[in-house]
């Protein structure tokens, strides 16, 4: 069954927000040149687009940060929404990403 929205629907939706984050980073209190996306499985992928979106659009940049790969034993599918040690290290590299 096809949801309610079909594709690209859900990349144009992220690629909206992050359009918004970009438009409001002063009211938001961010630098809008260390705005960046990230995800796993289906949110890597929808990640990936938003950059690309941005990128081909030439609105704005999302930030070049570095990619980790890291295979964890006894992880299952939807790591970063699952396992209590993912949001442990999604802290460490947003922290790390604010120097």
């Amino acid at each position: 069954m096809l949801p309610e929205h079909p594709f690209p629907a859900g990349w144009e939706d992220a690629y909206a927000a992050a359009v918004w984050v970009n438009e409001y980073h002063q009211d938001l209190g961010v630098d809008p040149e260390r705005i960046f996306v990230g995800g796993d499985s289906t949110g890597a992928n929808i990640a990936n687009a938003v950059a690309m979106i941005a990128r081909d659009r030439g609105a704005f940049e999302i930030a070049g940060v570095s990619v980790d790969f890291e295979i964890v034993e006894g992880t299952k599918h939807g790591f970063l929404s699952t396992h209590a040690e993912s949001r442990v290290r999604i802290g460490k590299f947003i922290r790390s990403a604010d120097r």
